[in-house]
């Protein structure tokens, strides 16, 4: 919420989206309120038609993307490893790396169209220092920072800036 009432403040439109609609909605009437350009979207970013469809509808409704925030995220597998669920473990990359790589495709075809974009995925300390009881969150976010190196050199000539951020 903070990252998207921040860049409407900086007078950008936003899209909130969220997996829970409710709170998209509350960010985007906040926004609004200010005098901001935002539209809510329930948005599951593990899986990638609904990705596409944020996607889709912000091209329909302000035309372009120049920045691509992918900021979810949350630890599932939590406790001593040894007794954490795998299906928890699964569920952590998925969210938290997949759901990076899932946006950072379905956005890069409009910033590569016109040469210009922004990809901003929110990392972890945890992904550098580690962190007790939350091995497969800090293993995913440690995939983000990888991930978004080699895209980054991979899209710079193209006018697409890629950077991670661990708060």
């Amino acid at each position: 919420k903070a990252i998207a009432v921040t860049l409407a403040k900086e007078g950008c439109s936003v899209v909130a989206c969220d997996i829970d609609l409710e709170g998209a909605k509350q960010t985007a009437a906040e926004i609004e309120a200010s005098g901001g350009k935002a539209m809510a979207m329930k948005t599951d970013v593990t899986k990638e038609n609904e990705v596409q469809d944020l996607v889709k509808a912000t091209i329909e409704k302000y035309g372009k993307i120049d920045i691509m925030v992918a900021n979810a995220g949350h630890a599932f597998a939590a406790g001593p490893f040894a007794d954490q669920k795998v299906e928890d473990g699964d569920k952590d990359i998925g969210l938290n790396m997949k759901g990076v790589m899932l946006c950072a495709k379905a956005a890069l075809p409009n910033m590569l169209e016109r040469k210009y974009g922004k990809i901003i995925a929110t990392s972890s300390g945890a992904a550098k220092r580690g962190a007790p009881g939350v091995e497969a969150y800090g293993a995913a976010k440690a995939g983000v920072g990888g991930f978004c190196k080699s895209l980054a050199l991979s899209v710079a000539a193209q006018g697409v800036n890629v950077n991670s951020v661990s708060p």
